[in-house]
This record gives structure tokens, C-alpha cells and sequence, in this order.
């Protein structure tokens, strides 16, 4: 458990934190449960629930049970997220790669500091078969081609800390979580410059994704192309769309080394 906040700002701050780390605006949270969440007298939960409240932060719940995010909070989340340097340079050159190869993109971004990810982005293909992901989730690394495109282009460090997480979780019973096998699929996919998977986050979908590097050539995402496995044609089919989505990987990449909005090949 995190230490109890000593002062009122620290305290509505962790009580936000919490509160938007559930994934569910609409979760109504009670007194005594984030008094226990943060260690903390009831008496204080609820003197700090009041302050966000009449800041619209937060809003009571119609029934009286507790809690739950309120509209300046969620208008100011989705100003943020709608206006992210990344969602922003990559959504037109995501809509180019769909473009290109009519399948579903998504764009995947890295938390360095949890080791986990999200989709903050996906640009959908016209096709009636496809696969649709929950954005805004943090989800794991170290399985499937939007991980392991990630994962595989950390520090050694890093992806060592991955590894040795006690419980590497799994999407379905045959995600691959041993060690060994993720460490030679990271070699490889090093030496390749992009991941491919099947099955590995969502069953009979492929997956395939490149790297995204930040300013400092650290990795920040990537651009991950998904498509249903009937529709995947072997290898004729990686070699195209993996060398597409690198192409279009790369260019943010050099958008963003070059700090520039433009999106547009010159």
C-alpha cells in the first residue's frame, strides 16, 4: 500500500489516481472504501470527496452510495488525451497506413515507468471482419506483436525486469509467457525490425508492429497492423505488411526526432 497523504492536495491527487486507475468513469466508490485504498480516516475521505466535488471533479451519486468521476474531470481527460503530441502527429499517418493496407491499425504506447502499455489510437479498415481492442487500458508487454514491438527494443535492464515478474500474465491459455521463449522471439524480432504474432493477445487474430522511437531514439509505442488469421496470407503477407508498417512506424518516429507537427512526406 502506497503511504497514507499527509496534506490535502496530496491526498485529492491520490484520490483522482485511483479513482480514473479503475477504467470505469461510472464506478461509484464509497467512503470507507477509499478511506481503506489510502489509508486514511474516513473523516478525511470525506472532507476531501466534498472539496472535488464542488470543484466538479467528482459528483455524488444519485442513489447516495457513494461516488464517482465527474464531467470536468472527464471533459479534461479527453482534452488531453484528444490533444496528445503522439495521438496527434500519428493518427494521419495511421489513416495513410489503412489506407495502404485496409486492415485495422492500432497505436500502441509505452509507460516507462510501469513497463505496461496502452491503445491510445485505432484507425479502423472498411473491412466487415475486424477486430476491435479496448483503448486506454494498461495491458502487458511481453506477449503479442503490440507488446513484444515495445518490449523488444528496451534496454536489456528492462526487459530482464519484465521477465522477472513473479506472474507474467496471459491474455488466453496459449499466450507464450515462458522466459526463454519471449527472449529468442525478442532476439529475432530485433533483428528484423518488427514483430509478428497469432493468437497471442486476441485468439485467430493476427498481429503484426513496428517501433516507434521518441526524440532520444528511445522506444515510446509502436504501430501494430491486426487483422482475422483467415485473412492472413503466410509469408507473401508478412513481407508486405511488415515492411508497410515500419515504413509508417518510421515516419513518426522522424516527425518526432525533428519536433515537427507535419505528418505529410515532402
Amino acid at each position: 500500500m502506497a503511504a497514507a497523504p499527509r496534506n490535502p492536495v496530496e491526498r485529492a491527487l491520490q484520490m483522482i489516481n485511483l479513482m480514473g486507475a479503475s477504467g470505469d468513469p461510472d464506478r461509484i466508490w464509497g467512503v470507507r472504501e477509499l478511506a481503506v485504498a489510502l489509508d486514511i480516516p474516513p473523516s478525511a475521505a470525506h472532507r476531501t470527496l466534498a472539496s472535488l466535488v464542488n470543484a466538479s471533479w467528482l459528483k455524488r451519486d444519485e442513489s447516495g452510495r457513494g461516488y464517482c468521476l465527474g464531467l470536468e474531470l472527464i471533459r479534461l481527460s479527453f482534452l488531453i488525451s484528444g490533444n496528445h503530441p503522439l495521438r496527434r502527429i500519428a493518427k494521419p499517418v495511421m489513416e495513410d497506413l489503412v489506407a495502404e493496407c485496409d486492415e485495422t491499425v492500432l497505436l500502441g504506447v509505452l509507460n516507462p515507468e510501469n513497463l505496461r502499455m496502452i491503445f491510445a489510437l485505432s484507425v479502423e479498415s472498411q473491412n466487415p471482419l475486424r477486430y476491435v481492442v479496448e483503448l486506454n487500458r494498461w495491458i502487458p508487454i511481453h506477449y503479442s506483436a503490440s507488446g513484444l514491438g515495445i518490449m523488444a527494443f528496451l534496454p536489456e535492464a528492462q526487459r530482464e525486469e519484465v521477465l522477472s515478474r513473479a506472474d507474467l500474465e496471459r491474455a488466453h491459455e496459449e499466450t507464450v509467457t515462458a522466459p526463454d521463449l519471449i527472449r529468442a522471439e525478442i532476439n529475432k524480432i530485433r533483428r528484423q525490425g518488427y514483430a509478428i504474432s497469432f493468437g497471442q493477445r486476441l485468439q485467430d487474430a493476427v498481429g503484426i508492429a513496428a517501433p516507434i522511437f521518441g526524440p532520444e531514439r528511445e522506444v515510446i509505442g509502436d504501430l501494430c497492423i491486426t487483422l482475422p488469421k483467415q485473412r492472413f496470407n503466410g509469408t507473401q503477407d508478412e513481407a508486405r505488411l511488415s515492411a508497410t508498417v515500419i515504413k509508417h512506424a518510421t515516419r513518426i518516429s522522424q516527425i518526432l526526432a525533428q519536433g515537427s507537427g507535419d505528418t505529410h512526406d515532402h
